[in-house]
């Protein structure tokens, strides 16, 4: 059925929505953290991650080893037999560490969902469309971690940064900034793209404060949170700047002419299609159902991070705009209800 704009009373779910948004919040990412963990063999050595002994620039993203190193409490035999006889599908290899990983993999995604859903919910005022659309955060990042056929491997802080991504797109939506300064702090401990939710800020502020001093706080709060970033970049660096550097992550090794060369050879072009579950094509020609207005320039960071991985990433490694799923999927959501809405003349209700 059909109502007028601003009658829908959709704020909210019904008692049986709720249930089932749950069933399908615990199923589809249970599935997921588990084909993860089963699919892609960790990039590094998980306890080597732990005990602060990778190379740079792994070892500086130390957030998740120390969440790792307190698994080495459960590292016995009997423990990890134990897991063998409850989850034998997950191969011998799976052990205390990887089932530590399995946790985070578990509630990065869960909680990126759900912060997904209410960041919908305040640019809709839909509670039923943004619940199932909330779901394109694990349809993108499928693709992005574990339907890849280019380099296949994971990252212990690839999800936790999608979360972090996912959270900070929520505040900026919501329009707390002083929130976002330690959220900063503590993704940055995590991995340094962090730097992008100041991105994000600055294209979403900019322009939509008007008068002098309301810009002048703008620049003040990306102060805060560039200061932010700085000061655990240090902490890090102090930490784990003396581990030896990764030959192949050198920053004056810059991959442009690797990368351009992966872009003319028509094998990699379904995989480069296949950027957050094939919607990029989506959201740029149906940009301008992007609104807030301020929502279709973050289309201007989304440029930027494209045009720094084009230097600096692997282009076929598809998990690093894994980060950028927290974007897209909400500007998805939003170009597809107000699609629905702009067509039908009326907002549709379920």
């Amino acid at each position: 059925m059909t109502q007028a704009p601003g009658q829908c009373g959709r704020s909210r779910l019904t008692p049986a929505q709720r249930i089932t948004f749950l069933v399908a919040l615990i199923l589809v990412t249970s599935h997921f953290s588990l084909a993860y963990i089963s699919e892609a063999a960790p990039f590094l050595s998980l306890r080597a991650f732990a005990a602060g002994l990778a190379p740079q620039p792994f070892q500086e993203r130390a957030l998740t080893a120390w969440a790792l190193r307190g698994a080495n409490r459960f590292d016995s035999p009997q423990f990890e037999a134990t897991l063998h006889r409850l989850l034998p599908a997950m191969g011998d290899a799976f052990n205390e560490t990887t089932l530590i990983l399995l946790i985070i993999a578990w509630m990065s995604i869960a909680a990126s969902i759900v912060i997904t859903r209410e960041t919908l919910l305040k640019l809709t005022g839909d509670a039923l469309f943004s619940s199932w659309a909330s779901f394109l955060v694990p349809y993108m990042a499928y693709f992005t971690y574990i339907l890849n056929f280019g380099p296949h491997f994971l990252l212990p802080y690839d999800l936790p940064s999608l979360f972090f991504f996912c959270a900070g797109l929520y505040l900026l939506v919501t329009r707390r900034p002083l929130v976002l300064v330690p959220l900063i702090a503590v993704a940055t401990l995590n991995r340094e793209t962090s730097l992008f939710l100041i991105g994000f800020y600055l294209v979403f502020e900019a322009f939509r404060r008007a008068d002098r001093q309301r810009r002048a706080a703008v620049l003040a709060y990306a102060a805060g949170m560039l200061a932010a970033w700085v000061v655990m970049r240090l902490v890090v660096l102090h930490l784990y700047g003396h581990n030896p550097v990764a030959a192949a992550s050198r920053l004056a090794d810059l991959k442009l002419w690797q990368n351009l060369s992966f872009m003319v050879k028509p094998q990699h072009w379904p995989a480069f299609a296949s950027v957050f579950g094939f919607t990029l094509p989506i959201v740029v020609v149906y940009r301008r159902y992007l609104e807030p207005d301020f929502l279709r320039r973050g289309l201007i960071v989304v440029a930027m991070w494209f045009g720094l991985m084009l230097f600096v990433g692997v282009l076929i490694e598809i998990r690093i705009f894994g980060e950028l799923i927290s974007y897209m999927s909400v500007a998805v959501g939003v170009i597809v209800h107000r699609f629905l809405t702009t067509r039908s003349g009326a907002r549709v209700c379920a």
